[in-house]
């Protein structure tokens, strides 16, 4: 399969895996949430930060190995490959027992700092669900799904995440509809979990009967992993304290508010995140074949992302307290409606997009080292700031402080994988972005004049539907007038189109 069929692949099922996870996505939490209240809601999200915590035993791994097999992926060198996979194990399966016993602590050791309205095995119960499936991923195919996204087949995994999310969530639904014990829902979905990761292991042995666990491994070949690691540290830090201190400051109910905010935009953001990923293996192996190529690329791919993250924004930013008072209706235990959170989420959103490509030039080009106390300094912001605005301004306070952080570190990232790197101005970069801004901008004015009220799913859904259309038109109309790679890279793609269905 070519690289072009192997990014349809992964962008097809990565559509298809979106829809279903949006309806199961949204559904659950409200349900969950209706049926157990906003106080077991909050729990579940706090649980869930600190079983993230616990992924750092992994951190480093996965993208250490990742930017090293991009080059013999591209080459077929399976003997480097084999060497380069059979390191890679080692380290997942060392991960995985260090992650077992951090998880045994966390078990124990959360309903004694955290006391809530659940009993204390309940909630050991509910870590305990919540966090195994990672250990048997690292030890099953942990090492697999690397060499998979290395590949292109990132939509192997896709359609097994998909297959799982839909098993898993209907069976959740009924269970919750028969107010089962949350422990006996959140087993249920780990035993259909682990049957995708026996899936994966098995397709590995048959499809890819040459690697060799025999050949020596290369350590030193994933000799960043360190500094990956304290990489994907800082950004746990940077990306999942606001929970944590809302639980310290706030309370449970106040993590159940900023959850339903964040499922939202991770819906989104699951959305969006099919076009790097769909793409990223054909970047990473053109950045180690041809640099001049893999500009050309990475701008129209920038140019593209832009353009679909803002289209998706402009019109989030318009619905998001519609659809919250349609979502938290009969919710009455807290209240989920502030304008200013949903902006401040959409604005973290926005500026995390906005450096998606240009990081990968720093991961392609293994500046993990180089970078650290940058990322770092990106975190600290992110603490200080939301530390010290949460006892004031409570969940706007922690958002505030993601934004602070994000508007330093995205315009380090972007000019420093343009200078340092690519050497060139980082001017192209930021006019892409920042004409799409503008416009997202002045359709929030727009959208205001022509509606009005949004009082059920029908009208939000129409209302949504032709926003988007003219939004994401009126953006494409507006790049592909103003850069000519992305005029090309149009007119090529109509005309390979035009030409099969010709040949039909």
């Amino acid at each position: 399969m070519n690289d072009s069929k192997r990014v349809k692949s992964n962008l097809v099922t990565s559509i298809i895996a979106y829809a279903v996870s949006v309806v199961i996505g949204l559904v659950l939490p409200r349900f969950f949430t209706l049926t157990y209240g906003s106080e077991i809601n909050g729990l579940l999200g706090s649980v869930n930060q600190y079983v993230v915590y616990l992924g750092l035993f992994e951190a480093g791994i996965g993208m250490a190995t990742l930017q090293v097999l991009y080059k013999p992926v591209a080459s077929d060198d399976k003997n480097r490959i084999n060497s380069v996979m059979n390191a890679a194990g080692a380290f997942y399966r060392k991960a995985g027992a260090y992650y077992l016993a951090g998880l045994l602590i966390l078990c124990f050791g959360y309903p004694v700092v955290f006391p809530s309205e659940l009993d204390y095995f309940t909630v050991v119960g509910v870590i305990f669900f919540s966090g195994f499936a990672n250990v048997l991923n690292f030890w099953l195919q942990g090492k697999y799904n690397v060499l998979l996204r290395a590949e292109g087949k990132t939509y192997i995994s896709t359609s097994l995440t998909m297959v799982t999310t839909v098993l898993s969530g209907i069976l959740r639904i009924v269970l919750i509809s028969l107010k089962v014990n949350v422990v006996i829902i959140l087993a249920a979905s780990f035993a259909i979990s682990t049957l995708s990761m026996l899936f994966v292991f098995i397709y590995m042995k048959v499809k890819y009967p040459w690697l060799d666990v025999t050949v020596a491994a290369d350590y030193g070949a994933i000799g960043q992993k360190k500094y990956v690691l304290a990489h994907d540290i800082s950004w746990l830090v940077f990306s999942n304290t606001d929970i944590i201190i809302l639980t310290a400051v706030c309370g449970f109910k106040v993590v159940s508010v900023y959850t339903m905010y964040k499922l939202v935009v991770t819906q989104l953001g699951n959305l969006l995140n099919m076009i790097p990923s769909s793409i990223e293996f054909s970047l990473g192996q053109t950045f180690n074949t041809d640099r001049e190529q893999f500009i050309r690329k990475l701008d129209v791919s920038d140019s593209i992302f832009s353009t679909a993250y803002h289209t998706i924004y402009s019109v989030a930013l318009f619905l998001f307290i519609p659809f919250m008072k349609l979502y938290t209706k009969n919710i009455t235990d807290i209240n989920y409606i502030d304008y200013w959170v949903a902006l401040l989420f959409v604005s973290i959103e926005i500026l995390s997009d906005a450096r998606v490509m240009t990081i990968k030039v720093i991961d392609f080009a293994g500046h993990f080292k180089l970078t650290l106390s940058r990322t770092i300094a990106e975190s600290t912001i992110n603490l200080a700031v939301s530390i010290a605005a949460v006892f004031a301004f409570g969940i706007r306070g922690v958002l505030a402080g993601t934004v602070v952080a994000l508007l330093y570190r995205t315009n380090d990232i972007i000019i420093y994988a343009n200078l340092r790197i690519l050497g060139r101005s980082p001017a192209k970069t930021y006019s892409i972005h920042l004409i799409n801004l503008a416009l997202l901008v002045a359709f929030q004015f727009i959208y205001s004049l022509f509606i009005r009220d949004i009082n059920n799913y029908w009208i939000f859904m129409l209302c949504g539907f032709i926003m988007t259309v003219v939004t994401c038109a009126t953006m494409s109309a507006v790049q592909i007038a103003v850069y000519p790679d992305l005029r090309r890279f149009v007119s090529e793609s109509i005309g390979k189109f035009l030409g099969r269905k010709n040949r039909k």
